[in-house]
Parts: C-alpha cells; sequence; structure tokens
C-alpha cells in the first residue's frame, strides 16, 4: 500500500508548478479522500490452439472475487479553472472460486479437463492521475472535461482444486488435485478520457466521474503443474474500457465530511497472442526420439479478456 501512495505521490508533485506559474500566490483549494470498502470482481479469458485449431482450446474463468479495499483519492482546483484529481486504492482477496476448462472442438465442444478450484488468495491495486478544465462553475455545479493515465493490477490464484472433467484419466475425476498452486498476474494500462460532474447544495455534495479508457493488457500465468512449461505464459492484447463511479458526502463542518462511493468498472481486450516456452521431443519420420526436451516458442492467439469490478465504499473527506 505504501508504494502505491508514493507513487501516486510523484505524479502529483511535478504537478503543483503549473499553479504556480499562474501568478501570485497559489490559490488551491483540495479534498482527500480517504476510504475503505468492498469489491467485487470477475474476470475470464480464452486462447486458441495453434494455428487457431480449436478456435478456444483453454478458458479461465475467476467468479465472486471478494476483496477488502482501502485507498485515497485527491482532487485539486485552482488557477482560476483548472482541475487535478489522482486515486489510489489496494485490495486484499479473501474468496473466490476458479474454474478451468480445456477443449478438443471448435466453440467449447469435446470439453476434455475442467477443474474447479479455490480463488481466495491474491492482491489487486489501481492507480490513476488525470486533469482537465472546469468548462462551466453555476450555482454549485462544475463539469471538467478531464483525460489521464491509469495502471490497474490483479493477482490472482489458484488451489485447492477438484477435478470435474478428466478424459484421459476419468478414475481421476471427483478427486483433488494434489499440489495446485499456480497464479495470473495481469496488468490493465494507458490513457482515458472522460468527464467529471461535481454539485454543491448546503451541506450535501456530489461528485460523478466517467471515463474511457484505451488500454494495453499483459497476463502472466504460472501454472505450477505444467512441467512441460520452462517459462510463465505471457499474454497480450489491446483493448477499452469504462469506469463510472459516484460520490455522495455530508458536511459536517466547512472542512470535514463523510460519504459513501459506488464504481463500477468494465474491461476487455481481444485478438492479441499467448506465448510459452515449452519442452518438446524432437522426433524423426517414424516417431522416434532423435533430442529430449528441446526449448521451444509456442504462439497460439489470445481471444479475449474480460474483467469486471464492482466497488463500495465509505469515506472520510477533508478540505483544505
Amino acid at each position: 500500500m505504501y508504494q502505491v501512495l508514493w507513487k501516486l505521490g510523484m505524479f502529483l508533485v511535478p504537478l503543483l508548478p503549473v499553479y504556480a506559474g499562474c501568478g501570485g500566490p497559489i490559490n488551491l483549494n483540495m479534498q482527500a479522500d480517504f476510504y475503505a470498502g468492498y469489491r467485487e470482481d470477475s474476470s475470464n479469458w480464452n486462447i486458441a490452439g495453434i494455428n487457431g485449431e480449436p478456435n478456444i482450446l483453454s478458458e479461465l474463468e475467476w467468479k465472486d472475487i471478494k476483496i477488502k479495499q482501502v485507498g485515497t483519492n485527491v482532487r485539486i482546483t485552482g488557477c482560476g479553472s483548472l482541475y487535478l484529481r489522482g486515486f489510489a486504492d489496494y485490495g486484499w482477496i479473501y474468496k473466490g472460486h476458479n474454474q478451468d476448462s480445456d477443449y478438443w472442438g471448435n466453440d467449447r465442444t469435446d470439453e476434455f479437463a475442467r477443474s474447479i478450484n479455490q480463488a481466495g488468495r491474491g492482491e489487486v491495486y489501481d492507480i490513476s492521475i488525470g486533469g482537465g478544465y472546469q468548462i462551466f462553475r453555476l450555482c454549485g455545479l462544475a463539469i471538467a472535461p478531464v483525460g489521464g493515465y491509469g495502471y490497474m493490477r490483479q493477482h490472482l490464484h489458484m488451489y485447492d482444486g477438484i477435478e470435474v472433467i478428466n478424459a484421459e484419466h476419468p478414475e481421476y475425476e471427483g478427486q483433488e488435485i494434489p499440489g495446485l498452486d499456480s497464479t495470473y498476474r495481469n496488468r490493465w494500462k494507458g490513457l482515458w478520457t472522460g468527464v467529471d460532474v461535481s454539485f454543491l447544495c448546503g451541506p450535501l455534495q456530489f461528485y460523478g466521474e466517467w471515463e474511457y479508457h484505451w488500454t494495453h493488457f499483459d497476463g502472466t500465468g504460472n501454472w505450477n503443474l505444467r512441467r512441460d512449461f520452462c517459462s510463465p505464459l505471457l499474454d497480450h492484447a489491446n483493448g477499452h474500457g469504462t469506469r463510472v463511479g459516484g460520490n455522495l458526502y455530508y458536511f459536517f463542518c466547512s472542512c470535514v465530511s463523510l460519504g459513501i462511493g459506488v464504481e463500477y468498472w468494465t474491461f476487455c481486450a481481444e485478438n492479441g497472442d499467448s506465448n510459452v516456452q515449452m519442452y518438446v521431443d524432437l522426433l524423426d519420420e517414424n516417431g522416434n526420439v532423435l533430442q529430449k526436451n528441446i526449448k521451444y516458442w509456442a504462439k497460439t492467439p489470445f481471444n479475449e479478456v474480460n474483467w469486471h469490478s464492482f466497488r463500495l465504499n465509505g469515506i472520510l473527506s477533508v478540505s483544505f
């Protein structure tokens, strides 16, 4: 968490001279939110086989990923209508499950392997920085087009798995998978644009935010039971996403308020590639082994990845 806050601070500090350049004393108004709450994520991705056959070879889903989350959000206005904001959050995964399915046929047919696994470990965090200009301010209402950069990570786990389908060894079906401790770490990063709306009416204040992201996705899978993999699985794809959120505050005095915040994120990326270095055997035309355990880079189409996140936070806000 401290590293996340430090990175956010490094984003904000270089922006302060912008205000100093406005002439005269720096007239800053800053609102800092400190929040904690509940977050629930889901994520799924699938890849094709080599040369695209089958069109869906493997598919993984993380469902009902429950997270305890803390974070901070800072908004700064000054120099007339100049507007800056940034936030950072960190979360601990404490509950969830995963499904891993593999197919021999196109369009999810001829499923030959499926496991249901626990996924109640891991961490998540997000960092975002942006700014804009309040083009409209009247009677407590302010509207600002904004743009910035976002960086989001999820560290997901699979453990305590049960084999549901095993076409090669049906006698293992219903049994626990011994030693399962695999991870999938992914990140989304890129530029975004959007609009912020604020409204102040007596002791009540509302902030609404909408963002559209152009994002690049990277995923790293470490399947600890795959002895034929000599490096992690590496996924890459470009995509897009949206984030929408709203905070409602009640001011107990001019500088302290309590509030509640709701956010929903939905991101996707597609048409990328998936790469892994494998151990393979070199065979002759008769199928005899000429050389064992040669390292070979296998590349398959990465079809798509989808990520959804719902967040509900309680907020303590301080204004300066």
